[in-house]
Order: structure tokens, then C-alpha cells, then sequence
């Protein structure tokens, strides 16, 4: 075969493909024009939703035959104080059993709260920080067991300075004061006292003059 020849055999066969490149080409092009006609018709308003079913994604998910854990966790076991132990340093607004030896409660101090007034004043900063804030805590009695002696004089306030504060009582919502609490029975105080900005305490001596529980606050004005 002369070169002539072998050169135009070749080009017969480089044409060959060329027919079947355009069609590819074509092809695509279709398959282009079909998908981006399907998303216009797909964010028209009122266009048909398809749902899929949804895939879970998660790892390492138990498998749905194991048995269901039903033991619920243990409630966390309250502080007790008494006359051998008592606790003086718990945060407001946790819950303390206080035992004494005619009975024993389940008591919480929450607070302080302080009139609007006095917050305006400090972040005007015409409120002096050494000066005493007018100041309401909250008691809770519950869960009473015997007998627990209530009065004034067992509520004081340990401000951070060394002062102590005396308070009064009132019950929560009306009512007179009871000088006992008996079993089955529950309250909440009101304790109106005073307290410096800072941290300092409300405290509870139901029998005499040693403290059986105290709570810490943190009073910020501003």
C-alpha cells in the first residue's frame, strides 16, 4: 500500500468517530436541557412535592430489639444537718434536711430579693455600698416529721463584713406565723431582713444561739 493509500485509510477511519462524538454530544446536551426544565417546573408555585423517606444518619444507634432501659437515675441525696454537724455554707436555694430531736424538715432558702429602687440607685451609683439593702428571702418548710419550732429570732443575716442583721417573719401569701410546725404539715416564710452587696448568709438556729443551717448569697446591684 503506498502512503497515498495508508493516509487515507486513516482519515476514513478518524471520521468514523466523529459521527458517533456528535451524537454523545447531542445525547448530553438533551439530558441537560431535560434536568434544568425539571427544576423550573419543580419552583413553580404549586409544583408537586415528592417526599422521600427519611435516612438516619446517626452513628452508632442501638439496634431496636434490645431491651428498654426503665430504671430511671436515683434522685441526688440531700444534705442533713444537725446539732453534731450542721451545715453552714449550703447555696440559697438548696434544699438542707434539718434534724433536731423533736423532728426533722426538709427546708430551702432562696433569695435575696431587693426593691427595683435600690437596683436603680446603685447603677445610678448614688446607692453606697457599705449601706444596708432592704432585702426578702423565702423558706420552705416540707416533708415535716415531729415537731420543728418556728420564730423570728432563729432567722438572721451573716452579712460579708461581720455584721449580723436581724429579720421578720410572715407567711407567704397571708396567715399567721405558727410557732410549731407539725407533721404533714408545710410552709414558706417570708424573711424580711437586710443585707450588704456581696456575699453573705441567711441562717437558721431553731434552738438556741448555734446556727443549724446557713445558706450563702451573692447580692450584685448593679
Amino acid at each position: 500500500m503506498s502512503s497515498i493509500q495508508a493516509n487515507q485509510s486513516e482519515n476514513r477511519g478518524s471520521r468514523a468517530f466523529r459521527p458517533g462524538s456528535r451524537w454523545v454530544f447531542v445525547a448530553s446536551a438533551i439530558a441537560a436541557l431535560a434536568l434544568a426544565a425539571a427544576l423550573v417546573i419543580a419552583l413553580q408555585p404549586g409544583a408537586p412535592t415528592h417526599h422521600y423517606p427519611a435516612q438516619d444518619l446517626t452513628y452508632g444507634s442501638l439496634p431496636s430489639w434490645l431491651p428498654k432501659d426503665t430504671v430511671k437515675p436515683a434522685a441526688p441525696k440531700l444534705e442533713a444537718a444537725s446539732a453534731a454537724k450542721p451545715i453552714v455554707d449550703e447555696q440559697q436555694g438548696y434544699t438542707v434536711v434539718a434534724q433536731l430531736a423533736s423532728g426533722s424538715a426538709d427546708v430551702t432558702a432562696v433569695g435575696p430579693q431587693v426593691p427595683d429602687y435600690v437596683t436603680n440607685y446603685a447603677q445610678s451609683g448614688l446607692w453606697p455600698s457599705a449601706k444596708l439593702v432592704p432585702s426578702t428571702f423565702y423558706v420552705t418548710f416540707a416533708d415535716v416529721k415531729g415537731s420543728i419550732p418556728i420564730s423570728a429570732r432563729a432567722f438572721d443575716v451573716l452579712t460579708d463584713s461581720g455584721q449580723i442583721v436581724p429579720a421578720t417573719l410572715s407567711v407567704h401569701g397571708g396567715g399567721s406565723v405558727p410557732s410549731v410546725l407539725r407533721a404533714g404539715q408545710h410552709i414558706m416564710l417570708t424573711v424580711k431582713t437586710k443585707t450588704l452587696e456581696g456575699q453573705g448568709s441567711i441562717r437558721w438556729a431553731p434552738t438556741g444561739p448555734k446556727v443549724l443551717v446557713g445558706w450563702i448569697y451573692q447580692l450584685e446591684l448593679d
